[in-house]
């Protein structure tokens, strides 16, 4: 069987790595006990697993014109795979890496910034979350990783940028008949009494690193709130052309062609849970069920993804969203 030119270069480096680590863990390191500088030897071995691995993959990522980016997750694992077959007699032989490898994860967070600043700018149309996510296709490629980036990143957009507002003869809002106001109201109380008092509890039970741990989980349920409530006017549903775009803040989003909503129901109660219906309301208080003729791939938090074929919504104008949406589909 041939492989095609553009495998051959992973093909090559996985072939190099697995033998790194089969003749570290299975030659070099039985050989230890009897060697008669077993620390020059064990260095050795640390350099091949947590420096020559990672170049091995560097020339890969150069031959087949891949994404730099990934360099990055392959230097931590070869310094943790490094960690793992050096014996824990031999560890001081690490004591560079524990100062090398922070340094390089900065230098790598710091290139994928800047390149996520200049895509960003390049694009000028679209609501910040989408930017984002084209900016983070271009950097670290389509995918699953580029979908959960662009969802933490657009967390802090919304919640610490400028205010988004999107209008439009297709837009339809749905935030302020929601009553999500008072219930983040509520809930924002409970959150900042429990993130102080829940601290000092922490704190006193399992020491300051446990305190930290919980401070900082709290602070960012905190700023999820904060940017799904303002996601919520910035991201509206939007209906253009021949296609229905369904959001809701943070939390998911569907693009439906027109062509294929079969019926759309009036909401009279809290609809049922099924895995095939997507509730795209802000508090289960849907108004509309749109029943489609065939699956749609809705995409929720940090780009995780849902085959729905009925989707649920709730806008402030309902008259209007219903008036468009049958002329949208010729009824």
């Amino acid at each position: 069987m041939t492989l095609r030119s553009d495998r051959r270069p992973l093909v090559a480096f996985f072939a190099f790595a697995s033998s790194a680590y089969l003749v570290g863990g299975l030659v070099v390191v039985p050989a230890l006990g009897s060697a008669p500088r077993p620390d020059v030897l064990a260095a050795a071995l640390a350099v091949d697993l947590a420096v020559i691995v990672p170049l091995a993959w560097a020339g890969a990522v150069r031959a087949r014109g891949g994404r730099w980016i990934t360099l990055a997750p392959v230097v931590a694992l070869s310094a943790l795979g490094a960690w793992l077959v050096v014996p824990e007699a031999h560890h001081g032989v690490l004591a560079p890496l524990a100062v090398l490898l922070p340094l390089v994860e900065v230098g790598v967070v710091a290139l994928v910034v800047v390149a996520l600043v200049r895509a960003w700018r390049r694009g000028t149309d679209g609501e910040p979350h989408e930017r984002i996510r084209s900016a983070t296709d271009r950097v670290v490629g389509p995918g699953a990783a580029s979908r959960a980036i662009a969802y933490e990143v657009a967390i802090f957009r919304y919640a610490l940028g400028p205010a988004v507002r999107v209008g439009g003869p297709g837009a339809f809002t749905y935030r302020q008949s929601s009553g999500y106001a008072a219930v983040l109201a509520g809930v924002g109380v409970a959150a900042v009494l429990e993130l102080v008092g829940g601290h000092l509890l922490v704190q006193r039970l399992w020491g300051d690193g446990a305190a930290l741990v919980h401070l900082a989980v709290s602070g960012y349920a905190i700023l999820w709130l904060l940017g799904d409530w303002r996601a919520l006017a910035g991201r509206p549903i939007r209906l253009d052309g021949d296609t229905l775009r369904v959001r809701c803040g943070l939390r998911w989003s569907v693009e439906i062609p027109v062509a294929e909503i079969e019926t759309v129901y009036h909401v009279r109660k809290t609809l049922p849970a099924d895995r095939r219906t997507l509730d795209a309301s802000v508090l289960k208080n849907a108004q509309f069920l749109l029943d489609l003729r065939r699956p749609v791939e809705a995409e929720g938090p940090y780009g995780l993804r849902k085959v729905v074929t009925r989707v649920a919504v709730a806008v402030d104008e309902p008259e209007r969203f219903l008036s468009a949406l049958a002329t949208a589909m010729d009824v």
